[in-house]
C-alpha cells in the first residue's frame, strides 16, 4: 500500500545510500520491543543500482538470528523499498519506507506498512550504536510533521547495543 504524505517531502535517494550495518535504536515492532529478541540490526549490501540484499540481525536467548530478504526500489518514489523474504520466507513480502535520512548523523527513519503478520510502524536506526541524542531528536522531530507518523513516533521505545 503507497504511503501518502503531503506535511514534508520525503527523501531522495539512492539505494547505495543504505549500505552498511544500521543499528535499530527506537522501535515501535513488536518483535524487538518484546525483550527476547535483543541487539536488531539491519544489513544492506547492493546487489545493483535498485535492488538491495537485506539481512536482519538479532540475538536470541545468546545465539545470533538472521532473516534474509531482497529489498527492490521503486523507480517512482525511491525512498520506497519492497522487501521480499528468502528461502522459507520467500512467500512474504513487505513495504517500506525511508521517511527520514540524515546523511551528516547517519541516522535513518524507516515506516514500514502493515502486513499479514506484523502491525505498521517505526524504527529509526543509527550506524553507531550509541547515536547522538539530538540528532535523534531531531530525526523524530521532522517525521512527527506527518499527522500520520504522529502515533508511531509516539509509541516508539528505545533499544539498547550494549557492548558485546
Amino acid at each position: 500500500m503507497p504511503l501518502t504524505i503531503t506535511e514534508f517531502a520525503l527523501p531522495s535517494l539512492r539505494a547505495a545510500d543504505l549500505i552498511g550495518t544500521w543499528h535499530i535504536v527506537q522501535t515501535t515492532f513488536p518483535m524487538w520491543r518484546n525483550g527476547k529478541n535483543t541487539r536488531p540490526t539491519l544489513n544492506y549490501r547492493q546487489i545493483d543500482a535498485t535492488t538491495l540484499d537485506d539481512l536482519v540481525e538479532y540475538e536470541k536467548r545468546g545465539a545470533t538470528k538472521q532473516i534474509r530478504g531482497v529489498d527492490t526500489q521503486d523507480p517512482e518514489l525511491s525512498c520506497h523499498f519492497t522487501w521480499r523474504g528468502r528461502g522459507l520466507l520467500a512467500l512474504l513480502s513487505s513495504d517500506w519506507y525511508v521517511v527520514d535520512l540524515d546523511r551528516e548523523a547517519q541516522i535513518m527513519a524507516i515506516y514500514f506498512s502493515k502486513t499479514l503478520f506484523t502491525p505498521a510502524g517505526l524504527d529509526l536506526a543509527s550506524i553507531s550504536p550509541t547515536p547522538d541524542p539530538a540528532a535523534i531528536q531531531a530525526s523524530l522531530a521532522r517525521v512527527r510533521r506527518a499527522a500520520v507518523m504522529r502515533p508511531h513516533v509516539d509509541d516508539l521505545v528505545q533499544i539498547n547495543h550494549p557492548a558485546a
